[in-house]
């Protein structure tokens, strides 16, 4: 079973030409991410906002699947490991000491679980 686009979220890093960085997770195309982060920055103060956004670059992290607690898993644990802007989220160590190998245990275990809710669904 394979995951579409729309099922998976960017984990991402964004980078000025000062040398400011800052880590975020979307499910959406990055250009319209980008749109938000400058709309956001103006209109709310952000902790991306202390970036020059008008001349960054982005790097995407990782491509994981959209399931809550894997997400905030992975994104603090980016955080904790780049120096970044980001307010820190109250995040334990142990909630981001997600391994790779456990990583990919969790979401083969997901999709299993997906497949097998889809197949009862099917059949009943």
């Amino acid at each position: 079973m394979e995951l579409s686009k729309s099922d998976l979220v960017k984990i991402y890093l964004l980078t000025d030409d000062k040398g400011l960085k800052y880590v975020g997770k979307t499910p959406r195309s990055m250009k319209q991410r980008l749109h938000e982060h400058r709309y956001d920055a103006k209109r709310y103060g952000c902790s991306s906002g202390k970036l020059n956004l008008y001349n960054i670059k982005y790097r995407i992290l990782e491509r994981i699947p959209n399931i809550k607690s894997l997400v905030k898993e992975r994104e603090g644990f980016w955080i904790k490991m780049i120096d970044c802007v980001n307010e820190q989220k109250n995040l334990t160590d142990e909630e981001v000491k997600i391994n790779r190998r456990e990583y990919q245990r969790r979401y083969r275990l997901e999709l299993k679980l997906t497949y097998q809710f889809l197949k009862n669904l099917e059949d009943y």
